[in-house]
């Protein structure tokens, strides 16, 4: 691991159990996934928690769009680009509901478009 990926994923480990704002857990199972430390699983069962037991006026949110955004995201990191699509073509148009500006919520745009290239949903003709 580099210096600078040591020091990223030094930064984020201690947030892997933390589902107080749904855009940053999102952001933190990314890294903490790409990294391959097992703590991304560590966070995805915290938010698959979340999501059963958020308040009322967040559970939708957790359960409908950040797990599955979760989900996806881990099987990027690892991968999985047919699961990763599978997961996030249905919820990326409702990234908003998780927080975030426009330009942060591209991330995941880039991640779906990303996943459907390399799972055969999407072409890439060339540019001429």
């Amino acid at each position: 691991m580099s210096d600078l990926a040591g020091r990223i994923s030094a930064a984020i480990l201690p947030r892997a159990q933390d589902t107080t704002l749904p855009f940053l857990t999102l952001q933190y199972l990314y890294g903490l996934a790409r990294a391959g430390l097992p703590e991304a699983d560590t966070l995805l069962e915290a938010v698959r928690r979340r999501a059963a037991t958020a308040p009322s006026f967040t559970r939708a949110v957790w359960r409908d769009v950040a797990l599955p955004g979760c989900e996806g995201l881990n099987a990027h990191a690892r991968g999985d680009y047919a699961k990763a699509w599978r997961r996030l073509a249905p919820i990326v148009p409702r990234m908003v509901e998780v927080g975030g500006s426009h330009a942060q919520r591209d991330l995941f745009d880039q991640i779906l478009r990303d996943s459907a290239i390399k799972s055969g949903h999407a072409t890439v003709s060339p540019t001429i």
